[in-house]
């Protein structure tokens, strides 16, 4: 019977042609409720879109109510930032101050010849006995192999390199990794032999010395003064031949980086707009041939996100009480209005633009009340995106849902196919039993035909 298969040839009959015309009849069905797993799929994209917008407007919504979009800030100047660099650590008293700087501080050095050939260690320690550290040395050592090995200990009190002098021999020289007069050391080694031409012969010169606003300060040990100006890092980076000057403003509010929050909540909000009224316009498609199309179109005039936005856009315009600027009209944040008794489809639409100039001027004139009023505002947007997307929130709920529509669907279609499938080979199969009988027929016919033709022939 598998031998026979849907050939047709015992018939006459394109059995095969049959089976899939009454297969794809089947199959019409699995499409449409295919079709119906797509529809779910679109609305999901669709939903999560949506939520991911109102995430957005309510992270821009935060953003103005955090301190730190309010904190004052002060700035420090240098006039000649090559040799005095300045920095603020903390409140800094306003006004403007004098550096001049004679000497940078720098650090204690020492340097030696390295024979080499024989075996030992080097110690190296701070004069004070800190930081000591201990290489060995091989006979097959170079002196670079020396530097190497000493640069190695990071934790050590002196850096290595290796220098020619004037005759063009090789010297190990070694500098602290500090400054001032506190940064001598000492080296203990047989291997080594010192030169004293590179030994720092007055330690008290490795000190920075400068003056502050004309006054000569005590000497630095160190080139990073931390408490020279209360609130300020002042870093020497050279000799100066005039005193370079340190100016410090008063605190101030960074009105333009306010403003470039409240743009990026106004563009949230404009974006959720604009994302929620296109997927509510999107009509779905009848009889949808792909899956796009069966995707397409799913939140038609849906009232739940209708309900959804008519509630952010009363938010736009609601007072705020107590706070000083009653609502967002108060700082030139408005729907925009009709021009020649025409209303904008942004209008329509109930997007928001912002008037800049009026914005200014809010902030010049009482900042404070500005930050008033957005903590309270900002925190009733948040509050409402929450029952929105908070985890338990409508839009949650529905995406829940759809996952559980999809399952079902899922679990539909694959029971659909599985029906489908056993049919197509029950229909083989009947039509293959089928063509067997007729063909076992037909040999049987032309058996009793041949016999009664040579009954024929033989009387």
């Amino acid at each position: 019977m598998a031998g026979l298969a849907l050939s047709g040839l015992a018939s006459g009959v394109d059995t095969s042609s049959i089976v899939e015309q009454l297969m794809a009849l089947e199959r019409q069905k699995a499409t449409r409720l295919q079709n119906r797993q797509y529809a779910v799929t679109g609305q999901q994209t669709a939903l999560k879109d949506i939520a991911s917008k109102l995430a957005t407007l309510k992270s821009a919504a935060t953003a103005l109510s955090a301190d730190a979009s309010w904190k004052q800030t002060q700035t420090a100047t240098s006039s000649d930032v090559n040799r005095v660099a300045v920095a603020l650590t903390g409140g800094a008293g306003i006004g403007g101050h004098t550096i001049g700087v004679s000497r940078l501080a720098s650090a204690a050095q020492r340097g030696f010849s390295f024979p080499g050939g024989t075996a030992g260690t080097i110690s190296v320690a701070y004069a004070d006995g800190s930081s000591p550290v201990t290489i060995d040395v091989t006979a097959t050592s170079t002196i670079k192999d020396v530097a190497d090995a000493i640069n190695a200990k990071t934790g050590g009190p002196v850096v290595a390199a290796v220098v020619k002098n004037s005759a063009g021999e090789d010297r190990l020289v070694l500098s602290a990794r500090k400054t001032g007069s506190n940064s001598d050391f000492t080296v203990t080694a047989g291997v080594l032999s010192e030169d004293s031409a590179y030994a720092t012969a007055d330690l008290s010169a490795l000190n920075a010395s400068y003056t502050l606003d004309g006054v000569a300060q005590p000497p630095s040990q160190t080139n990073v003064l931390e408490n020279a100006i209360p609130g300020l890092r002042v870093t020497l980076k050279g000799v100066t031949t005039a005193p370079a000057t340190v100016s410090v403003s008063e605190p101030t509010l960074d009105r333009d980086a306010v403003k470039t929050k409240i743009k990026a909540f106004v563009d949230a909000y404009n974006t959720l707009v604009d994302a929620t009224t296109a997927e509510m316009a999107e009509k779905p498609v009848r009889n949808p041939t792909s899956e796009f199309q069966a995707g397409y179109g799913q939140l038609h005039n849906d009232i739940g996100l209708q309900s959804m936005l008519n509630s952010v856009r009363r938010q736009m315009t609601d007072i705020v009480a107590g706070a000083g600027i009653n609502d967002l009209a108060d700082l030139g944040i408005t729907v925009p209005k009709a021009t020649g008794g025409t209303v904008s489809e942004d209008g329509k639409d109930g997007k928001l633009v912002i008037d800049d100039a009026k914005l200014t001027t809010a902030l010049e004139a009482d900042w404070t009340a500005v930050k008033g009023f957005f903590t309270t505002f900002s925190k009733a947007v948040g509050d409402y995106v929450d029952t929105q997307t908070g985890g338990s929130g409508v839009i949650d709920k529905r995406l829940k849902g759809t996952e559980s529509s999809y399952k079902l669907l899922q679990s539909q279609l694959d029971a659909m196919n599985e029906r489908i499938d056993a049919k197509e080979t029950r229909l083989k199969a009947q039509f293959a039993a089928m063509e067997s009988a007729l063909q076992a027929s037909q040999t049987q016919q032309a058996w009793l035909t041949g016999q009664l033709a040579a009954l024929d022939n033989n009387g």
